[in-house]
């Protein structure tokens, strides 16, 4: 139904393109704390506080992440402050929740969405991840990525993704796996694999490390064996997956890339933010 009310409060650039393109769906949206970017939602309602914009709205979208400190709501394009707890204050009891990294305890009692858990929102999302990679790694190498040799720690969503645009661009790819369905992928689409066991006695044939594990894997042993040349580029969520202390030490070049589809590409970041609230507020019978 499309005269249900949803508000967009906070974040980032992100959350301007899921409000603009709530507008073209035709839904009644006002926002709330995204004023350096209000000309981009111009066909959202800009709400004077924070009870305007929740006033009677079926939903609310919040940011990714939802809170950077526990605290306050996410808003970096605003002046505005807003705490959680006003926030949880003001939401009618009908009023889904949807945002990135949610505290579901924080709102007890509410009808609650995390799409950045949804697998839709994770698959789509390696894609801009894997561009930023490899933008980094472009920046970073003194070589052209066709004809280089490139590790990637871990077969996931992302390392899929990442595995194929560097094939696709004539990189020597490598990617470390675990499981022998992994190792049959690797096999159908062209890839060499290597087990982690070995990657101290093989690591330093690489022209450049990508890491998707998000446990430390790259440590002393590992880090004493890649060349001082090689950059390694860290996608993982914390804990990360290099011993940070231990390479700066040993002078090798660690990037940590967290965030990338906000930061490389944020239209199609919000784009793909867009595509899993609008499957949570269908399935909510809200859109």
């Amino acid at each position: 139904m499309l005269n249900k009310k949803i508000a967009v409060i906070g974040g980032d650039f992100r959350q301007a393109v899921v409000a603009e393109l709530l507008t073209e769906k035709g839904v009644e949206v006002a926002v709330f704390a995204l004023e350096k970017e209000s000309s981009s939602v111009s066909g959202a309602t800009i709400a004077a506080d924070l009870a305007g914009a929740l006033c009677d709205a079926s939903a609310v979208v919040l940011p990714l992440p939802v809170s950077r400190d526990g605290k306050c709501v996410n808003t970096p394009l605003s002046s505005h402050v807003i705490e959680l707890a006003d926030l949880v204050s003001c939401l009618s009891p009908e009023t889904a929740v949807i945002g990135g990294m949610l505290d579901f305890e924080l709102f007890k009692g509410y009808k609650c969405f995390d799409y950045y858990e949804m697998e839709d929102f994770k698959l789509l999302n390696a894609v801009p991840t894997a561009e930023g990679a490899i933008a980094i790694a472009m920046d970073s190498l003194k070589t052209t990525l066709h004809g280089s040799k490139a590790l990637i720690l871990g077969c996931g969503r992302i390392g899929k993704v990442l595995a194929k645009d560097l094939g696709a661009l004539g990189t020597l790819v490598t990617l470390a796996v675990r499981k022998d369905e992994q190792r049959a992928w690797c096999e159908i689409n062209g890839f060499k694999t290597a087990d982690y066991g070995e990657l101290e006695s093989l690591i330093g044939e690489f022209d450049v490390i990508f890491n998707t594990v998000p446990y430390v894997i790259i440590k002393e042993g590992i880090l004493n064996a890649v060349n001082n040349q090689t950059p390694i580029i860290d996608l993982a969520s914390k804990p990360f997956g290099v011993d940070y202390a231990t390479a700066k030490e040993l002078g090798k070049t660690v990037i940590i890339a967290q965030s990338l589809p906000g930061k490389v590409a944020p239209i199609s970041a919000g784009r793909i933010i867009s595509h899993s609230v609008c499957n949570i507020l269908r399935k909510e019978r809200i859109l």
